[in-house]
This record gives structure tokens, sequence and C-alpha cells, in this order.
């Protein structure tokens, strides 16, 4: 009764020539409460593109000799998926670069080939570059495109490392949100808190406020990362954050939205964030928070 949140662990697998299914089964059956559940297998593909090890469909701007490999083989990773899918059980994948976002989605695509039907609930975490001839594939394939908002702004590290490591034009491609959920996919926001790129940042309206404008917290000076066309509204960014985050858990029959017979997990705000400048959305002071319909938070006692 102690704990103020819940909790969804994934099995971290980061070792080809390991079974990670087993271990994980163990867990799963281990950890299944209300608060706690060991769900997802967790599998990076890539790492970033500070270090040249994100993959990319095209070659990097300053390095084109370098051509990094995934972290596990394709094949391995393919043939893990597929047995996970085929006993229900969902992952969640570090993909930096376009080329590890299609390999994924190729996976994914090869298990539910093989696989009888389910209510899957894959995602691809990050996203940073994703190619345009794969945006209509994640709605395609019911594949949660999950980022972190304060990310998805044109900060000091996008204007330095990733224009040297891919260019201009690259750059003002990255975390193509809209243009995803144009074409039909699912688009969750999540804090990766505690790592971080220029800023380090867990709270929901900094991520919310970071989609919607594309610009760093209070800089109404610099240009949107990837203009206006980039930019999520409100409501996109909200359901990000509430619904779609929750699906991106396997929890959205039970939490994400307010409706009849789901769990009271709510947040209450002091100003409506449809009616204020967005660039303000990350001063909204939080007045209450609630858990299972019992009060965690009440800003107004302090």
């Amino acid at each position: 009764g102690k704990l103020p949140l819940r909790i969804v662990g994934s099995y971290y697998w980061n070792d080809g020539g390991v079974d990670p299914l087993p271990e994980l089964t163990e867990m799963q059956e281990k950890y299944n409460t209300d608060l706690v559940q060991a769900k997802y297998l967790k599998i990076n593909m890539d790492g970033g593109d500070d270090k040249w090890n994100a993959l990319y469909v095209d070659p990097y701007t300053d390095r084109p000799d370098i051509v990094p490999e995934p972290i596990i083989p394709y094949e391995t990773m393919r043939d893990v998926l597929v047995r996970a899918d085929a006993q229900g059980i969902d992952v969640t994948c570090h993909c930096f670069g376009d080329l590890a976002v299609r390999l994924l989605l190729d996976a994914v695509e090869e298990a539910i080939a093989a696989n009888p039907p389910r209510e899957r609930r894959h995602k691809i975490t990050h996203g940073t570059l994703i190619h345009p001839d794969d945006y209509a594939r994640f709605g395609e394939l019911g594949i949660v495109y999950d980022s972190t908002g304060v990310w998805m702004t044109y900060d000091p590290l996008n204007q330095s490392v990733a224009t040297t490591r891919l260019g201009s034009e690259r750059v003002q491609m990255m975390f193509p949100a809209s243009s995803v959920i144009a074409e039909g996919g699912t688009f969750s926001l999540g804090s990766d808190w505690p790592a971080s790129g220029y800023v380090s940042e867990y709270r929901p309206l900094f991520a919310i406020e970071g989609a919607v404008t594309r610009t760093l917290d209070g800089r109404k000076d610099v240009p949107p990362l990837g203009g206006d066309a980039a930019k999520l509204s409100v409501e996109q960014a909200l359901r990000a954050q509430t619904i779609n985050a929750a699906r991106g858990m396997g929890m959205d029959d039970i939490i994400g939205s307010l409706e009849v017979g789901k769990k009271a997990d709510l947040v209450v705000l002091d100003k409506n964030l449809f009616d204020i400048d967005p660039n303000d959305i990350s001063e909204v002071d939080i007045l209450y928070t609630m858990m299972g319909g019992k009060l965690t938070h009440d800003s107004t006692a302090e």
C-alpha cells in the first residue's frame, strides 16, 4: 500500500548468445500484481549518433566509412522476437537510427506473418530518425512509436553533434511524430529519464510542451525543429502522454483516460492547456494527483 505508482518492467536483453525468454517468463510469473508487472522484452538495436554506432539507411555525413552493426545480429533478434510474440510477449526496442527502426519493423512483420492474431503492443523507443518510407508501417503493424518530448527540439546537441553526423536535411527530419500520426500510427511520450540529451527532465508537462512547440523551454526565438509541420497539437500531445502511453504499456484498458470502469489515476492542473500559450505549458502547476482513487499529492495542503 506504500507504492505511489505503477511499474511495468522490462527484461533487458543485450547478449545474442543468451535466450532471454525462459528468465523473462519466470519473472513475469513472479512479478504480476496490480502495481508491479514484469512485462516486456527490451532490446537495443543500435547505440547513438555521438559515437557513430546508430544504424542509418544512408551513411554518416562526417564519417561515411563507418558502417556499424546491430548490437544483436538481425537474424538472432528476429528469431527471438518471433518466439516471444508467439508466447504473447511484447517487445520494446531502442532504435535510434532509421535503419534500426526498419529492422525492428521487419522483424515484427515477420512475427505477425508467423503467429496467430493477437492484441499486440510492440513498441519502438526513441525513433530519432525514421525513413519516410516507414512512417505508414507503424499503423499497419500496430507498433507504438514512443519518444521523448524534450528531445524533439532544436537544442545545441541537434545544432552541433547531429548536424555534423547527419547533415542539416536529416536533422530537420528528426522525431517525425506528426508524420507517423498522419499515416495512422500511434505516438506516445516517455521521459527516458534519467538518461538525457541536452536536457534532463522527467516531468510530463515539459514533454508535452516540447512536442507541441518543438523548441527548448521558453525559447520562442529559436525555430522549431522540423518546422511548424512537425509540431503536435495539444490534443495529440496529451493523448501521447496519457492513453497512448498506457497503450504502449498494455494498460490502456484500465488507465490512460477518464472512462467508467477504469482506475482513477488522475492529474488535476491549475490551468486548461488548451487555453494557454503552448510555450507556457511547463509552467502550469499540478494541483492534485490521484492513483486508484486515492489522493497522492495535494499542492493546496502545502
